[in-house]
């Protein structure tokens, strides 16, 4: 009767579109169902049927229908889904090829084919790789990139692929792109870790177009004679650097003229090899940084670049770019000339030998007095730029680094203390006052270049900044705040605090440090200007520099700077910290994963308060961990965190608090997020 009914049909399009239509989040749970989440305060349950269509993170649209007196989300499009390209391991299920995505709450397998033809084919990536497609067998567990083609909502990139089915219903289905490594591969972390980025995983290959100009006979004396470059060859330049380093790109010489210090800063110079526009230019400019991970690097140069003609190599000549300073007895930098320059440096140092000799321990000593005075006039200079530096800007924490000891399958041995001593902050010091003087020659000569530029509070948060000061009885202006001097007031005010925990939470009122083309302070090193151009074979930015300061010392007109460089080199340097972070956290998980369950104690300090529970650094190792509020106490209403004073109360006590040395044990080691779960060794109860 009421089969094929027209004002049937069009009474269920009424109620369809004056329903509730919201847009939202999928949150999965641990069960069949999840929720919808729609802002901060809102969200709608999702009944197990309606999961089956999405992954969480996917965005979504939905009609919120009710049922019984109960709303729930009945989900209509798929906005933006959650998983575009993306890492998983190889699952066979009854030989067929499937994958699981490298997520922890995404552990569903999607069926998938190799992608054989196109651009991004999993024939051409394992070409790059040196790989016979048609000899790489897939394996339970081997890593590989994934691209999604289907999704049950409608979701299709490739009009051949199979996710769609004779009844016209959709379903998850991906393309695999790229073959990483196989599953039993020791170093699969780096390769993963690599991939997840789509960082490259080695070093550029140097491209014809430079061969020639490398194999050119450039002699060193018609370099001299024609006034192109001075000649400081018979000076004792030399550099200090960890005792593994290859790509060397500076070097020092001091000399102390009526107790004015004038220090020299010669920089490798690749932009001699490397033309604007040219194939190794491009290629630099894509990498934007070399990326830096426990055991070995990844260059943004080609190695023969990097490693052996642009590299400071002791008793090589090399032509470099330099910049001689004249330093007070204040410390103040009273005068400074940029110029090329041929150097021969006669010493390789190393941090922990110059650093021993200063403190008077180890055996180690200058091999001559030549070198001697060298390392006691750098030393002198360091002392007085940080004086300088207490007074007019800003000195770093002296917190440890740590570096991973490793074999050489790739296994963590060990974990050390990796600490800066006074042969790093005498570097440290030359390299803050070069880029200093960079900063000042490029804004007075041409008013633009590649600057760091950091402004401090945002104006936006400016008041909830001081209203949170307020709260620790630090009383300052909002007008004052947004200036450098009196940011680096309240910074200085800071460092005096028994903890960190103040700092840390204006953290979340303060912009992110930017790369711009136009000169602009840094309030996170407290300096008026600052553009980097120590660092050419590492930094793209820095090779930009240079040129622009050799245009300048030349007098011809520099070449213009698109800013859309800027965007690119910022999201290729957040790119390049997120892969350090990333293994970091893989290597920590690996390394403690024995320790997991075991009464072994080890002593950390409370680095963070959060309404779940707290975060706790391991002070040995530098590993980070989380631990919940149900490990301190059984009772979860008798259990307050006070978030914005850094402390947790238990019966109204205060008990844990930011900061608070405290010793734990390794509860847990999650693979499948790289995090670490410790345990308190009491309990309250």
């Amino acid at each position: 009767m009421f089969q094929n009914n027209p004002l049937l049909a069009q009474l269920k399009q009424q109620l369809h579109v004056s329903t509730p239509m919201v847009e939202g989040i999928v949150k999965s749970t641990s069960k069949a169902f999840g929720f919808l989440e729609v802002d901060a305060q809102t969200s709608y349950f999702i009944p197990p049927p309606q999961m089956k269509k999405v992954l969480h993170g996917d965005k979504v649209s939905a009609k919120i229908e009710t049922e019984n007196g109960k709303e729930f989300a009945k989900l209509e499009a798929l906005i933006q889904p959650s998983l575009t390209r993306f890492i998983a391991r190889v699952q066979f299920e009854n030989q067929r090829l499937a994958i699981i995505p490298d997520h922890p709450q995404l552990n569903t397998p999607i069926n998938a084919k190799l992608a054989l033809t196109g651009k991004n084919s999993f024939e051409m990536a394992c070409h790059e790789k040196s790989i016979d497609p048609t000899k790489t067998q897939l394996k339970n567990g081997d890593w590989v990139v994934a691209t999604l083609v289907g999704h049950p909502l409608g979701l299709i990139y490739d009009s051949d692929s199979p996710a769609q089915n004779k009844n016209k219903q959709l379903f998850f289905f991906a393309e695999i792109t790229e073959f990483i490594t196989f599953s039993d591969d020791p170093l699969a972390p780096w390769w993963v870790t690599l991939a997840e980025q789509d960082l490259p995983r080695t070093a550029p290959i140097l491209p014809d177009d430079i061969h020639s100009l490398l194999s050119e006979e450039r002699s060193l004396d018609a370099l001299l004679n024609n006034g192109q470059f001075e000649d400081l060859s018979n000076d004792c330049f030399f550099t200090i650097d960890s005792e593994s380093t290859v790509d060397m790109d500076d070097a020092l010489f001091v000399t102390n003229v009526d107790n004015i210090l004038k220090l020299t800063v010669a920089i490798a110079n690749p932009t001699e090899f490397i033309p604007s526009g040219s194939a190794i230019d491009e290629i630099a400019k894509q990498r934007g940084f070399t990326c830096y991970l426990p055991g070995f690097n990844v260059p943004m140069l080609p190695r023969e670049l990097s490693d052996n003609l642009c590299s400071l190599i002791p008793n090589k000549m090399r032509r470099v770019l330099a910049c001689e300073m004249s330093i007070d007895e204040s410390g103040d930098i009273t005068d400074y000339r940029f110029f090329n320059a041929v150097i021969e440096s006669k010493h390789k140092l190393s941090y922990t030998n110059v650093s021993d000799y200063l403190e008077m321990q180890g055996d180690w000593k200058p091999s001559n007095l030549v070198l001697q005075k060298q390392i006691s006039q750098l030393a002198e200079f360091a002392k007085r730029r940080q004086a300088w530096r207490e007074k007019n800007a800003l000195i770093f924490n002296d917190k440890p680094e740590y570096k991973f000891i490793l074999g050489d399958d790739g296994t963590v041995l060990s974990i050390e203390i990796d600490e800066r001593r006074i042969a790093n902050k005498m570097v440290e010091e030359s390299m803050l006052a070069a880029n200093l003087c960079g900063a000042d020659f490029l804004e007075s000569k041409l008013g633009y270049g590649l600057f760091n530029v950091h402004e401090g509070f945002d104006k936006e948060h400016i008041e909830a900044a001081v209203k949170t000061l307020a709260n620790y009885n630090i009383t300052c202006e909002c007008d004052s705040l947004l200036t450098l001097n009196g940011f680096c007031d309240l910074k200085r005010k800071l460092a005096l605090e028994p903890t960190e925990f103040i700092d840390s939470r204006l953290r979340r009122f303060q912009t992110m440090a930017e790369i711009r083309l136009q000169p602009g302070p840094h309030f996170g090193l407290g300096f008026k200007g600052y553009a980097t151009w120590t660092s050419p074979i590492r930094k793209y930015s820095d090779i930009i520099n240079h040129r622009l300061i050799k245009s300048i010392l030349a007098q011809e007109k520099p070449d213009a700077i698109e800013e859309s460089l800027c965007d690119h080199l910022m999201i290729r340097r957040k790119i390049s910290r997120q892969a350090e972070r990333f293994i970091a956290n893989w290597l920590y998980a690996i390394y403690l994963e024995p320790f997991a369950g075991k009464d072994e104690l080890f002593k950390g300090e409370i680095i963070d308060i959060n309404r779940a529970g707290m975060r706790v650094k391991l002070i040995d190792n530098g590993a980070v961990g989380f631990i919940p509020n149900s490990f301190l106490h059984s009772n979860r209403d008798e259990i307050a965190s006070l978030v914005e004073d850094g402390y947790i109360e238990i019966k109204g006590e205060k008990v844990f608090t930011s900061g608070q040395s405290i010793e734990v044990k390794i509860h847990e080691v999650r693979k499948e997020t790289r995090s670490i779960i410790f345990s308190t060794q009491t309990k309250f109860s």
